[in-house]
């Protein structure tokens, strides 16, 4: 089973519309693919750039849909699943009761819903769900702005081994985040920003994240047991940028940058 990054830039994609310059290596948005022992994929979000990300993985069917909240970049790429696009028929679409109840209040994610196009199925956090028999996806609830919805992380266990998605979360600090990452073998989290001294314009209060400073800090000693991954990457991030100086910082520690198309195994046949 494995487990495929198909995007790994923050909802606006690297780089952003209206940018003047970008810092960062282009990416996609933020998105996570597993291929199933049985030639499906489970997809982890829909981003803004979802009809393109598919190509990394065709001519894979999509079996399933998890969605960790309601911010652009991890649900517009629903649209492609109506009936101006791939028209679908009941694809099953695994998400909190508060974010279904947002898409089925608002147009023109109703429609989808209405039509059929994908069927509900309300996630609980902490009830493991089965995908496929060999895969268990497990959702927990994080701190992250609610203005629409709430937001959760996912526990993926394949065969043999577990990851962690969680490309968004206000703070590490306030909740057990240490414990919750040090559970996993892989654990894909949020690295929005460098520093505080980003978003360019713009207060980091107004946009909450923990910086990768911060959280290399904070799980310095889980590094040698969890493969830890930075996603989520803004366009100002310079550790975005392959070879930089900050990049380089972060592999030194022992951390990783996500990458568009980054491949991790979890075990069994693929």
């Amino acid at each position: 089973m494995e487990v495929v990054i198909l995007g790994s830039g923050q909802d606006g994609g690297v780089p952003q519309l209206g940018a003047e310059r970008s810092v960062a290596d282009p990416r996609t948005a933020s998105s996570l693919a597993v291929l199933t022992a049985s030639g499906s994929i489970v997809l982890f979000d829909a981003s803004p750039d979802l009809r393109v990300q598919w190509l990394t993985v065709a001519p894979r069917p999509i079996a399933a849909v998890f969605l960790t909240h309601g911010h652009m970049g991890h649900y517009a790429g629903l649209m492609q699943f109506g009936k101006e696009a791939a028209a679908t028929r009941e694809l099953p679409l695994h998400a909190t009761r508060r974010m279904l109840t947002y898409l089925d209040s608002n147009e023109p994610w109703r429609s989808l819903l209405f039509e059929r196009f994908l069927a509900d199925v309300p996630l609980d956090p902490g009830v493991p769900v089965s995908v496929g028999g060999d895969l268990t996806v497990t959702a927990t609830a994080v701190p992250h702005r609610s203005e629409f919805t709430d937001t959760v992380g996912f526990s993926i266990a394949g065969p043999e081994r577990s990851l962690l998605y969680l490309p968004d979360v206000d703070r590490w600090d306030a909740w057990d985040a240490r414990g919750y990452v040090g559970r996993h073998d892989i654990a894909i989290v949020d690295g929005t920003f460098w520093s505080e001294a980003e978003p360019p314009g713009r207060s980091i209060a107004d946009v909450p994240h923990p910086t990768i400073i911060d959280s290399m800090e904070r799980f310095a000693d889980l590094v040698d047991d969890v493969t830890i991954v930075f996603t989520h990457l803004n366009h100002s991030n310079p550790a975005g940028a392959a070879g930089s100086a900050e990049a380089r910082e972060v592999h030194r520690r022992g951390f990783l940058i996500a990458e568009d198309g980054m491949r991790f195994d979890l075990g069994g046949r693929s």
